[in-house]
């Protein structure tokens, strides 16, 4: 089905070139040469049949609006595999987080964050991701009870989070969860979101809602 719907894409897109190019062409010949020059026969079926091009288009066209059908009909009747379970359940008995939090310049911030998580019970490792902070962001981390791994030079917040997933590994956590360092995130957030792993490998939260549903 997705190669039909590839082929079907490609297609559309070079008939709507050829009709509109074909369009193009003849009010172009209409505006030079008249109405004549577009109109050669004496109804319509004989404009289309004598037309060097418009016949074929419009067979193409006619093809491509049956392929279409066939291919929606085609949908409206395609199953997925009943065998094939896509949630499935496997409850994490011991949950284990290792928190990563990227940092340039927090330290008004930092350690409120740091050490809302850390309390969590869940929370076995908090890692500090530090981009080349000029202020005090990494001692106070430090000092929070945050790991500090820092960069000599800002690469930005993905190269930080990849940097804290390949830390992360190395614990014997069995969940990563990764925040902002400016407390825009509630840390207590971190328990109601864990039941949900048991059915999917991810999840992810937003600011814009303050309430999160609860398993």
């Amino acid at each position: 089905m997705k190669k039909f719907f590839f082929v079907l894409a490609m297609t559309f897109g070079i008939l709507l070139i050829a009709n509109i190019a074909w369009i193009g062409v003849n009010i172009y010949m209409f505006l030079i040469h008249g109405i004549e020059s577009v109109v050669t026969g004496e109804t319509l079926i004989e404009n289309i049949y004598l037309s060097l091009y418009l016949r074929w288009i419009l067979l193409c066209d006619g093809i491509w609006i049956v392929a279409c059908l066939c291919f929606g009909l085609g949908r409206k009747s395609y199953k997925t595999d009943p065998k094939l379970h896509y949630l499935q359940y496997s409850h994490i008995a011991d949950p284990k987080i290792c928190l990563i939090i990227p940092t340039f310049n927090e330290e008004s911030s930092i350690e409120q964050v740091v050490k809302n998580f850390i309390n969590q019970k869940f929370v076995n490792n908090v890692i500090v991701i530090d981009n080349n902070s000029s202020d005090k962001t990494i001692e106070i981390a430090e000092k929070a009870g945050a790991k500090i791994i820092t960069k000599s030079e800002n690469r930005g917040y993905s190269h930080s989070l990849v940097l804290g997933f390949k830390e992360a590994l190395k614990t014997d956590c069995n969940i990563v969860a990764a925040t902002e360092a400016d407390g825009t995130f509630n840390a207590y957030d971190l328990d109601k979101m864990v039941p949900y792993l048991d059915n999917c490998d991810m999840i992810i939260g937003t600011r814009q809602n303050q309430v999160i549903t609860e398993k």
